[in-house]
């Protein structure tokens, strides 16, 4: 007897699988349906900023409950009036999980009276403006560098916040006002060595060696022994702001700078003392300041050298310092740095010119006061004739007048 077998019927029809958008894909979709709220107007070249609301009660709106489910809000964008007095055409929107308002091409006419400001958590919408708690411009944690608004607040900060009370100044900070003096302004003098103009291999050496008081003095800690520039006194920190060696060349550098700072109510801003040799404080009589952070980092090479100069009486005691030298290679150095700027100020124009943007040289020129100045063409750097002088007399740049020269002249 012959079985009759059973064909299972085939499908043709093809299944096609089709992948869907990554976390990173969706994510990067909404953040262009967010980035929208900036159109370019093509006929003035202006850039128009979306004004974001909540659907209001009106003027006569009631007492609403404690608590609304933001995703149940109506959202708009403000756009152009309708003729009537204050009224407007509005863009419903919707909201997306993180919180961003996704516009939906439904347009509607509104009355201003029914428009609720919205405050934002970051870039998403945290709610209504009278109902958010807390509103992220009105509250920071306390001992967070720089106040920023808590909804900018990351891990960084918060880890500072919590470590404040358990974190102690460094111990350079005491000695040197025990001997200085209060009122030294170590937030500015941090600025300058953190954002400032110059890299480790220009700061490093003054910050360890001076504002770290670790620079090795031969006469330090009620030792006896010859400073090793002038061998006339006894080498320590009361000494070497007042060696007869460096301090010649220090007096020519501070005239020149009260050249080039304007004084306050008639008195020049710089004095020959520890304050300004060590750590470059300048009005001392007034409130204290520190110097721009161009004056700060040639401050910062001069000590470079200096103490190179050093090291190397101590490596061989045959060795003389050679003070002119020592500010000849610091002014070369400095030369380089600040042109590197103009090195830096270029790059940004042609990448301005690239990318068909604005480009100037305002945040690189206020850095350089009152040294130098990068013109908007980033072609070449117009020095102060001060320090051009400075810089004709070590060989650094060419003068018309002024011939290299390696006396003490600068």
């Amino acid at each position: 007897m012959n079985k009759s077998s059973k064909k299972t019927p085939q499908n043709n029809k093809k299944i096609e699988f089709v992948r869907g958008q990554t976390l990173e894909e969706e994510m990067r979709t909404e953040g262009e349906t967010t980035e929208e709220a900036e159109t370019t107007v093509e006929d003035t070249g202006a850039i128009q900023r979306w004004h974001y609301y909540a659907l209001g009660g009106g003027p006569d709106e009631e007492d609403q409950p404690e608590h609304i489910d933001k995703e149940e809000e109506s959202y708009f964008r403000m756009d152009e009036p309708t003729g009537q007095e204050n009224e407007r055409h509005v863009e419903l929107c919707t909201i997306s999980p993180r919180g961003h308002l996704i516009p939906r091409e439904i347009w509607k006419t509104l009355h201003t009276d029914y428009f609720a400001p919205l405050t934002k958590w970051g870039k998403g919408i945290m709610g209504k403006t009278n109902r958010v708690y807390p509103h992220p411009n009105q509250w920071t944690f306390e001992n967070t560098p720089g106040r920023k608004p808590i909804d900018q607040i990351g891990v960084n900060e918060i880890y500072r916040a919590l470590t404040a009370t358990k974190r102690t100044a460094p111990n350079c900070m005491q000695n040197w006002e025990k001997r200085l003096g209060p009122g030294i302004p170590w937030r500015a003098i941090a600025e300058n060595v953190t954002k400032g103009l110059g890299t480790n291999r220009d700061t490093s050496s003054w910050f360890k060696n001076i504002l770290h008081r670790a620079l090795y003095l031969k006469g330090k800690g009620g030792q006896k022994a010859a400073c090793s520039a002038c061998y006339q006194e006894n080498e320590d920190w009361i000494h070497l702001w007042r060696c007869p060696i460096w301090a010649r060349h220090w007096e020519i550098i501070i005239e020149d700078i009260n050249k080039m700072l304007p004084p306050i109510q008639g008195t020049e801003r710089v004095k020959v003392g520890p304050d300004f040799i060590y750590l470059g404080i300048i009005d001392e009589d007034t409130t204290p300041h520190v110097l721009p952070s161009s004056l700060a980092l040639l401050h910062a090479i001069i000590w470079k050298y200096i103490i190179m100069e050093l090291y190397k009486v101590s490596q061989n005691e045959y060795y003389k310092v050679s003070a002119n030298e020592a500010f000849r290679k610091a002014l070369r150095r400095y030369t380089t740095r600040i042109r590197a700027n103009l090195r830096k100020a270029q790059k940004a124009r042609a990448r301005s010119i690239h990318q068909e943007y604005d480009h100037n040289n305002d945040l690189i020129n206020k850095k350089l006061q009152p040294v130098a100045h990068i013109d908007d063409e980033c072609e070449e750097i117009e020095w102060h004739p001060v320090v051009h002088r400075w810089l004709a007399l070590a060989g650094a740049e060419e003068h018309d007048t002024i011939t290299p020269t390696f006396t003490p002249e600068w």
